[in-house]
């Protein structure tokens, strides 16, 4: 015998199918969102912030790729705070 056929008139709201999600409330959990705006945080480029060095020592204590961007971007520069001469 299935559950169903123990439905009564008494009983018979109960076994009424009910949908599995409430209507929205607009509720919002205070998790929910910190988490939506860490994806939208996240999901922005980070800032560059990147500077050129104005001195041979800042150049030096840059990383290699740092110094790569230097190179690139301002060869005279980076020839300057090396004290390389341009052939």
């Amino acid at each position: 015998m299935t559950g169903r056929a123990h439905i009564t008139d008494d009983n018979y709201h109960q076994a009424a199918m009910r949908p599995h999600s409430p209507e929205p409330s607009g509720y919002v959990s205070p998790t929910y969102r910190r988490w939506v705006e860490q994806v939208e945080r996240d999901a922005r480029p980070p800032a560059d912030t990147f500077t050129l060095p104005t001195t041979a020592a800042e150049l030096e204590s840059m990383t290699y790729a740092h110094r790569a961007r230097v190179y690139t971007e301002d060869r005279a520069l980076y020839d300057r705070l090396t004290s390389r001469t341009t052939a």
